[in-house]
């Protein structure tokens, strides 16, 4: 995903004519580097390790799934449910505006939120966990066809339960100014977690997409390049390869912002218990900036309202 020109941004014909919203080159790397978190995490969803352009190329019924996918993605706020015109429509409702910087933080819970609401894909659902603090209970409740409350009961056999695969989103601020060198090795373990499908940062006002890492240095993707919209279905597969990276960067630890997130995807309860077993471990390490815990606090204590978004 990079930013595109020549777009119909939004539905909303008033916010569009005030903002004269053609593009989002400048202010929109972040929601691109969260729409290829979530574009990755769905292929994985429904190709795993198999998918490959020559797949798609060669197989009729997996480019139809492979389209279905990117279709989501598109330009054009009356289509694709996780395209920029949705998002930035429903970052007005969380004090954004059109051509706003959107941080890892934010953009994470907007696309939790399409997801939630249009549910494009049966059996694949979002959580969003901010601050860096998990509740076991919140994602259980989303994989699980199990009564909200009831997961934690002795008569409820959670791996029988389990009915959709999960993508758990998180995001961290590891500092002010800059992340101390004692968070590095973490950053980069959560990273080689098989469950793990990226994470968002950059530097300052410069979105990224992490994929791994060599060494000191972050792998990643750099939406920075613009292109034009897609808009139309029937062109989107001769356009397809401009939703691909020919070739990854990469990025010194040490010129990470403190403002990042990361995806983890849970296909069933096994990867559930493991990505428990990982957060855990880490929680209990000196240091640790991740916290997981059984469930939330009182939701209608509005002082802590957005630690109950899922």
């Amino acid at each position: 995903m990079t930013y595109r020109k020549n777009f119909t941004c939004f539905s909303n014909s008033k916010i569009a004519e005030m903002h004269k919203c053609t593009s989002d080159s400048g202010w929109g790397c972040m929601i691109r580097s969260g729409q290829m978190l979530l574009s990755n995490s769905l292929l994985y969803h429904f190709f795993g390790d198999k998918f490959s352009l020559d797949l798609i190329s060669k197989n009729t019924e997996e480019r139809i799934r492979y389209l279905s996918i990117l279709w989501e993605f598109v330009d054009n706020v009356k289509e694709g449910v996780y395209s920029i015109g949705k998002v930035v429509e429903l970052g007005t409702k969380y004090g954004m505006k059109p051509k706003d910087w959107y941080g890892p933080s934010m953009i994470m819970r907007i696309l939790h939120k399409l997801n939630k609401k249009y549910h494009p894909f049966p059996g694949f659902q979002t959580a969003y966990f901010p601050e860096g603090i998990i509740y076991k209970s919140a994602i259980l409740e989303q994989a699980c066809n199990i009564e909200k409350g009831k997961w934690s009961t002795q008569e409820v056999n959670l791996a029988e339960a389990w009915t959709s695969a999960i993508l758990v989103m998180v995001s961290f601020r590891l500092g002010i100014n800059s992340i101390s060198p004692e968070q590095h090795p973490r950053i980069f373990r959560l990273l080689e977690l098989p469950a793990c499908t990226g994470m968002l940062g950059g530097q300052k006002k410069s979105a990224l997409y992490f994929l791994g890492y060599q060494k000191d240095k972050l792998i990643f993707l750099d939406p920075h390049v613009t292109q034009l919209a897609v808009t139309n279905p029937i062109g989107l597969w001769s356009e397809h390869l401009t939703y691909h990276f020919p070739t990854p960067l990469r990025l010194p630890i040490t010129k990470l912002d403190t403002s990042i997130g990361y995806g983890f995807y849970l296909k069933n309860y096994e990867d559930y218990l493991e990505f428990v077993k990982v957060m855990e471990k880490e929680q209990g390490e000196r240091d640790s900036f991740i916290q997981i815990g059984e469930e939330p606090v009182n939701c209608n204590d509005l002082d802590n309202l957005v630690l109950c978004e899922y």
